[in-house]
């Protein structure tokens, strides 16, 4: 596997992660370094994914409950299942990232003036990754730090699933 790996970022990201120049990855007792080049590309499905495996590792990002309710509850979810549905087609490694901690997912649209069922969102979500199996990393980010981190995680996994399909 080549040592720089290029991510390739969905140019309709609205806001999208930071990557670290770098990460170190160990697997079956060996580290291997590995140079992040981030680069903007209009991808077929999802929202991340390495250019030297475009078919590969495949992560749709998704910022929190809103989006969540607007693309599995609300008139336009038929569009989200289409297109969720052509990303579990295009990747052998799929996996969903939500940009939210679960545990505060359900208080911070019960506190919100109107209330618009994050049960209701949190049961849409775990039924659609129960009927089309799909890893969820959830991860809250806010400050510039932690999306870099988080970019590095989103890196980590596109890799692994890499190398698990070279493999």
């Amino acid at each position: 596997m080549n040592q720089i790996q290029t991510i390739l970022i969905d140019s309709r990201e609205k806001r999208p992660l930071i990557f670290p120049k770098s990460v170190t990855i160990k697997t079956k007792g060996k580290r291997m370094g590995f140079e992040l080049r981030p680069e903007t590309a209009t991808l077929d499905a999802g929202d991340y994914c390495l250019a030297e495996f475009p078919k590969v590792g495949g992560c749709e990002r998704k910022a929190g409950q809103r989006e969540l309710y607007d693309n599995l509850l609300s008139r336009d979810k038929s569009r989200f299942h289409k297109a969720f549905d052509r990303f579990l087609e295009t990747y052998s490694h799929p996996f969903l990232l939500i940009e939210q901690n679960p545990l505060t997912f359900i208080e911070r649209w019960r506190n919100q003036a109107k209330y618009i069922g994050s049960y209701d969102t949190f049961d849409a979500l775990m039924t659609l990754s129960i009927r089309k199996p799909v890893p969820i990393l959830w991860a809250e980010t806010t400050a510039t730090n932690t999306r870099r981190k988080l970019g590095g995680l989103v890196a980590r996994t596109l890799i692994l699933a890499a190398k698990e399909h070279t493999q």
